[in-house]
């Protein structure tokens, strides 16, 4: 028997993140739309956006890094990136870009 553990995610303001939290998000597009899902991910507190790149997306350190350097309102393009990413992963890219338009 086996097994693998790891630390609960919290967002930067401490809050968990999981489906007892207020405000879970749900994988099931029938409980949680690919569009409600992709708003999850674009209104993410700023200082949870490259973490949860690099937690939630498969795209390179590098691409990450230059997101990482956005400040202020350019935040938001990180945002997207990580919304239209971990949307892809979980719904696929043609969900991710309907998303992206109706955004």
């Amino acid at each position: 028997v086996g097994c693998i553990t790891f630390p609960l995610l919290t967002t930067a303001s401490g809050a968990k993140m999981g489906k007892t939290a207020s405000g879970a998000v749900w994988l099931d597009e029938k409980k949680y739309s690919p569009y409600d899902y992709f708003q999850f991910w674009v209104n993410v507190d700023d200082r949870d956006v490259a973490r949860f790149l690099k937690l939630f997306t498969f795209l390179p350190m590098s691409e990450i890094a230059q997101l990482e350097k956005l400040q202020g309102a350019d935040i938001r393009k990180a945002k997207q990136v990580l919304a239209f990413e971990a949307t892809k992963i979980l719904h696929g890219e043609e969900a991710a870009q309907e998303a992206l338009k109706c955004a």
